[in-house]
């Protein structure tokens, strides 16, 4: 059931409750109408009142402070050996980042999981991913959507639809909204990949889930990048999850940029 058939939020709140609306999507996702209906009504309730009704929620987060995209040179790349799940996967990466006649760039580097160490956030996300596997293989239905606030990382993670055969047909179930998005308001939920505007970033995503659909492990990266005049340099997780507990057909992506 799509969130909008609950009763879209006004305006003026969709713009002030973004983590109780995220929250209200995993929740639906997950399969919990009842306590999606119960964020939304909050919202609601801000709204009306201009008092929120849930402040440990949907202010969780927003003091820490946002680093701004940095501006990175891209280096020439090499060769990279990414550990998943206990065993070891050769990933060849081009002699140079990725690049477009328009001028965009990208590289995309292959960690191993030991490097997470170097986020907090991606580091524990992680951890919770892995009771979350040994309980029932990634299912949404044991997913809290609760531990992402208590992790600082509602925002900054987007749930990716991956059960098409076709990549260029998988869909952004819900957007990170804090994560920069240079600009590019086509980038938004329920976009599929294959409809995204910057075809170099489309094409390495694609890719990447891919290959996370298949072999049903995390994979983790560290992305540098120049999208339309805009630098980045992130961190990004992947992590498999299944809406049916045995498939991977859902993809949890979050994102460090500190």
């Amino acid at each position: 059931m799509p969130l909008a058939k609950l009763g879209p939020p006004p305006l003026q709140a969709s713009l002030r409750c973004r983590n109780l609306l995220s929250l209200a999507a995993f929740e639906l996702a997950a399969g919990f109408v009842g306590t999606a209906r119960d964020h939304l009504a909050n919202v609601a309730h801000c709204h009306a009142t201009g008092c929120c009704a849930s402040p440990r929620l949907c202010r969780a987060g927003d003091e820490a402070p946002v680093s701004p995209p940095q501006v990175v040179r891209l280096p020439p790349s090499r060769s990279a050996i990414a550990p998943v799940a206990g065993s070891a996967t050769i990933v060849t990466l081009p002699l140079a980042p990725a690049a477009d006649r328009i001028g965009d760039r990208l590289e995309c580097r292959s960690m191993p999981l030991s490097r997470l160490l170097e986020s907090r956030r991606l580091s524990q996300l992680h951890d919770y991913w892995r009771e979350l596997w040994l309980l029932s293989r990634g299912a949404l239905a044991d997913f809290d959507a609760v531990r992402l606030v208590q992790m600082a990382a509602l925002g900054w993670v987007h749930l990716v639809d991956v059960g098409a055969e076709d990549p260029a047909r998988f869909a952004i179930a819900i957007r990170g909204w804090r994560v920069p998005n240079a600009g590019i308001d086509k980038s938004r939920e329920g976009m599929r990949l294959g409809e995204h505007p910057v075809r170099l970033l489309s094409e390495s995503v694609m890719s990447d889930y891919r290959v996370a659909r298949e072999v049903g492990a995390p994979l983790y990266h560290r992305v540098r990048s120049r999208l339309r005049g805009h630098n980045y340099a992130y961190r990004r997780l992947i992590l498999p999850l299944s809406s049916d507990g045995r498939c991977t057909d859902r993809l949890l992506v979050a994102t460090d940029f500190g």
